[in-house]
């Protein structure tokens, strides 16, 4: 696995917490050539091969994933980010519906790796929950599947 440096890892996460832009220098896979990059970082994902960072980029005008590798600098913070978490997974008021028909719930559930039968209160322990299983018909069949599947 590639190096990640503290001191960018430190600066990226600080502004996803506070809501910052942070400039950057980064290395892409199409541009060898370090480049200026302003993001607005909100959450930091590990993959089974190494760690992202989803991020605005200023320079795509939309929401992308960073290999936190391919930092190089820290060009310093632009201020507020004047976008946010929830619009990049369209939600209103922090939540989001996905609409799916019963019959193909329980893929849903897998494809966003949810085990019904163990739903946790915390959000620190999950963020994805379902808001809504009581009136889902057939729940009671599902979590007898994912408990002796």
């Amino acid at each position: 696995m590639r190096q990640i440096s503290p001191k960018i890892l430190r600066v990226i996460t600080q502004a996803a917490k506070n809501n910052q832009k942070i400039d950057l220098g980064y290395v892409s896979l199409f541009s060898p050539d370090k480049e200026s990059r302003i993001i607005a970082p909100h959450s930091l994902v590990c993959t089974p091969l190494r760690w992202h960072v989803r991020a605005y980029c200023e320079k795509n005008r939309d929401f992308r994933d960073f290999v936190l590798s391919r930092f190089r600098a820290i060009n310093g913070v632009e201020g507020k980010a004047s976008v946010s978490k929830e619009q990049d997974y369209n939600m209103i008021d922090g939540v989001t519906v996905i609409k799916t028909r019963a019959a193909l719930l329980s893929y849903v559930l897998q494809a966003l790796n949810i085990d019904i039968s163990h739903q946790q209160r915390r959000p620190e322990a999950q963020q994805i929950v379902i808001q809504n299983a009581e009136d889902v018909p057939g729940i009671c069949v599902l979590v007898c599947a994912f408990r002796y599947s």
